[in-house]
């Protein structure tokens, strides 16, 4: 699944979190990892947009009004566009009142121009590389009409909220243009969700050192104590119930909870399933050996049936001294083996010896 641009793609969204042979539980780890390291940049930028000026690279009206305006992402990007406006030549091609046709081309690319069209009464530009169409900021072609026009300001009908400092702020429109109605009140979970944020940035930002921590600390302590006393002087909620009953709902359940440490239900060890397939363990040579013995008891060859079982030691002493009378016997048939071969080869020479004389 893609987005428009690739840089907003889902793929650069995971990326660096996820992999192509990622299993199912390490996918919802490395998922939530991603969405809270997006949340953490956003936060940062954030900030950064808030409380950090930039610097300005020209120092004309225009520039510090995007300064002001504009988020550090698109801020950035219009400073781009400014500084190239400035090495563009124009040429008015027509004018019609407060409108004038201008067109833009750089030196040596005079076959590739731009036409812009002005209206000095709206200070509104139409370019027809369509831009600002297309991305929302303003292209190098319209900003050069600024200039040559002597524009101080940024004219507000070319400023798009959603690139604002101030995009989060007041109400909803909607893209035909409807706004949503002033009366609505946010969900609990709107609510919630939006005190979050807000105890996440001071979070980030009062841990960096200690004396800031201990501001924040003593803020957040003010800010509870305030809260407590909003709810208790309040009548009613939105829900119809009042917010003192409520509060001491709540008040009262955190209580019998903080008193009942071993109210929660133990969870027990899942069952043990028999599974197909091949058995546990290997039998080891003793068990074998412990096995063939009884077997051996069983058909009466020990010559008692009820014959007390041998301990593992007996066992093991039994098979070494066997294994070792096993061995004088190989040996002495090999000696037997040797010495009656020796007696043939002797025989044989001796016949031979015999034969010799005679002939």
């Amino acid at each position: 699944m893609y987005t428009t641009q690739r840089s907003e793609s889902i793929i650069a969204y995971f990326d660096g979190f996820l992999r192509r042979d990622m299993p199912l539980c390490e996918f919802v780890r490395q998922f939530l990892k991603a969405v809270v390291a997006r949340r953490e940049a956003e936060n940062s930028m954030n900030y950064d947009t808030i409380y950090r000026r930039p610097v300005l690279r020209f120092g004309i009206s225009i520039e510090e009004d995007a300064a002001l305006v504009y988020t550090k992402t698109i801020y950035a990007k219009f400073l781009e566009q400014l500084t190239e406006c400035f090495i563009y030549s124009h040429e008015m091609v027509d004018k019609n009142g407060t409108m004038s046709t201008y067109k833009f081309s750089r030196q040596g690319y005079e076959h590739k121009f731009r036409t812009v069209i002005y209206d000095s009464s709206s200070k509104s530009a139409q370019c027809s590389c369509l831009l600002y169409e297309f991305a929302g900021y303003l292209c190098r072609h319209i900003l050069r009409v600024f200039v040559v026009e002597s524009v101080q300001n940024l004219p507000a009908q070319h400023v798009l909220r959603r690139w604002t400092k101030d995009a989060k702020v007041g109400q909803v429109v909607f893209d035909q243009g409807e706004e949503i109605v002033a009366d609505c009140q946010d969900t609990v979970t709107v609510r919630h969700s939006k005190l979050c944020q807000d105890a996440i940035n001071i979070a980030v930002k009062g841990s960096t050192s200690i004396p800031v921590y201990s501001v924040a600390v003593q803020v957040l302590q003010n800010a509870l104590m305030e809260i407590e006393k909003a709810i208790k002087s309040s009548q009613v909620n939105t829900d119809g119930q009042p917010d003192v009953i409520q509060y001491e709902n709540i008040t009262s359940h955190e209580e019998i909870i903080q008193n009942q440490p071993n109210s929660r239900r133990l969870l027990k060890e899942p069952p043990i399933v028999k599974r197909k397939g091949k058995p546990g363990r290997r039998k080891s040579w003793i068990d074998m050996l412990n096995m063939n013995r009884k077997e051996k008891e069983t058909k009466g060859e020990t010559g008692s049936k009820n014959s007390p079982r041998l301990p593992v030691s007996t066992s093991v002493e039994l098979e070494v001294e066997n294994s070792q009378n096993k061995q004088r016997k190989k040996r002495k048939s090999v000696a037997l083996d040797n010495a009656n071969s020796q007696d043939k080869q002797k025989k044989e020479k001796k016949k031979i010896v015999k034969q010799g004389k005679f002939h």
